[in-house]
C-alpha cells in the first residue's frame, strides 16, 4: 500500500472523528438548553463576523483592486492526451467529460461585470447572514426561557431573505461569472507563427482544441441554471415561523382557558 494511499486513510479516519466529536458536542448540547444556547450564539456570532469581513474583502477586491479572481464557464476541454503521445500509462481510463470551469485571476474587466460579481457576492453574504441573526434570536429566547416569544414574523421574513438572496447569489453570480469569462478568453482576432501556425493550417485541426492544448481556453455560451436550494431552505423556514405562531396561539389558549377555571373555582 503506497504512502499517498495511507495518508488517504489517515484523512478520513481523522474526519470521521472530527465529525463523531462534533456530533458528540452537540448531542450534549441539545439535553442542556443553556449550552444550546450558548453554542448557538457563538456560532452566529462567528458566523456574522466572517460575513462582515468578507463583504469587506470582497467589496474591495472587486471595486479598488486592480485584478479580480473569478471561476469562469469554459467551453469543455476534452480530458484526453495530446497529439503525439503514445502508450500512456494510467490507472484508470477516462470514456468522456473535461474541464467546464477555469479559476482566473483577471485585470481590466469592465465595471458592470465587477458590479454583477459583487452583487452575486453581497447577496450570499446577505443570505448567510440573516440566517445567523435567527439562529442568534432563537438561541436568546431559548436561553431567556420562553422559544415562543421568539417571533414567527422575524422567521418569515429570513425566510424571503433566503429565497430572493439565494436567487440573485446563484443567477447573478453566475451571469457576472460568465461576462468575466467571455470578457477574459474571447478571442475577436489573432494571428499564430512557429508551430502553432503549422498546426493551424492542417485542415482536420479543431482550432478550438488546438489552442486548448496549448493553454488557451474558450469561454462558455452563456446558460442560465435556477437553483430549487433557496426555494426549499426558504420553504423550510416558513414551515418553521409556522410551528412557532402555532406553538405561540396555543399557549395563549391555554393560558386563557387557566384563567376560565380560575374564574369558575
Amino acid at each position: 500500500m503506497s504512502a499517498v494511499t495511507l495518508a488517504g486513510f489517515a484523512l478520513i479516519l481523522g474526519l470521521l472523528a472530527v465529525a463523531a466529536a462534533v456530533l458528540a458536542l452537540l448531542w450534549q448540547a441539545g439535553r442542556d438548553r443553556a449550552v444550546l444556547a450558548r453554542l448557538t450564539t457563538i456560532f452566529a456570532i462567528l458566523t456574522l463576523i466572517g460575513v462582515g469581513i468578507s463583504t469587506v474583502l470582497v467589496g474591495y477586491a472587486l471595486l479598488l483592486s486592480s485584478s479580480v479572481e473569478a471561476t469562469v464557464p469554459l467551453e469543455v476541454v476534452q480530458a484526453r492526451p495530446p497529439e503525439g503521445v503514445t502508450d500512456a500509462v494510467q490507472v484508470a481510463t477516462v470514456i468522456s467529460g473535461g474541464a467546464d470551469r477555469a479559476t482566473l485571476v483577471v485585470s481590466g474587466l469592465t465595471l458592470p461585470t465587477r458590479l454583477l460579481l459583487l452583487v452575486g457576492a453581497l447577496a450570499g453574504n446577505v443570505t448567510i447572514g440573516a440566517v445567523a441573526v435567527v439562529a442568534l434570536r432563537a438561541a436568546r429566547a431559548l436561553r431567556d426561557g420562553d422559544i415562543f416569544d421568539f417571533a414567527p414574523r422575524a422567521i418569515m421574513v429570513t425566510a424571503g431573505i433566503v429565497v430572493v438572496g439565494g436567487l440573485i447569489w446563484s443567477i447573478v453570480g453566475d451571469i457576472g461569472s460568465w461576462r468575466a469569462g467571455v470578457e477574459a478568453l474571447q478571442l475577436t482576432g489573432w494571428g499564430a507563427e512557429g508551430t502553432i501556425a503549422e498546426e493551424l493550417g492542417a485542415t482536420d485541426v479543431d482550432p478550438q482544441v488546438l489552442l486548448a492544448q496549448h493553454g488557451w481556453l474558450a469561454p462558455a455560451g452563456f446558460t442560465l441554471t435556477m437553483p430549487f436550494w433557496p426555494l426549499s431552505v426558504g420553504l423550510g423556514l416558513a414551515l418553521v415561523g409556522t410551528a412557532f405562531r402555532a406553538g405561540r396561539g396555543l399557549r395563549t389558549d391555554v393560558a386563557h382557558l387557566k384563567d376560565d377555571v380560575r374564574g369558575l373555582v
